[in-house]
């Protein structure tokens, strides 16, 4: 993997022992119970970076650095939510510009363009508008991690 970012996430594969199923057609996830991120491999160009954007959850899951989602309040959840995914979006980004170094004709990965305007804020604005949404439901970040906090607080 490229430069730092994929550095970062190689060290968190062997460190976290965390595992690699490919799928089709459904997007791509980390899920911290299993411990194992899903690759999509519809999007062939991207897979590299794409196991970037998801060893940067399983980072965060592995060390705590993710938001509780019975301890924290509905609010500060979604926005520490969307604040890691927003932070996998540019190690995806950066590690996809240092691919294209290499190969300039490697399309860009999403919100590179936006990245490139406005920095780590245009990504963090585009996640907390509903803007961008989850590529495994369609529903956008701050929803979905609004319904599971709700889900979580039933009673």
């Amino acid at each position: 993997m490229c430069g730092r970012e994929g550095e970062e996430a190689l060290d968190t594969l062997l460190t976290y022992r965390t595992k690699i199923q490919y799928t089709e057609g459904l997007g791509s996830w980390y899920t911290h119970d299993e411990n194992m991120m899903y690759i999509d491999l519809t999007h062939k160009w991207h897979l590299l970076t794409t196991v970037v954007h998801e060893a940067a959850h399983a980072r965060t899951a592995h060390e705590g650095l993710r938001p509780d989602i019975i301890k924290s309040d509905r609010k500060p959840y979604i926005e520490g939510m969307c604040k890691d995914e927003s932070n996998a979006q540019v190690k995806q980004i950066l590690s996809n510009m240092g691919y294209q170094r290499y190969a300039p004709n490697l399309p860009d990965v999403i919100l590179q363009r936006e990245y490139a305007r406005g920095g780590e804020q245009a990504i963090l604005d585009s996640i907390y508008s509903g803007r961008i949404v989850r590529c495994t439901d369609g529903i956008p970040y701050p929803q979905y991690y609004g319904r599971m906090w709700d889900v979580h607080h039933r009673g």
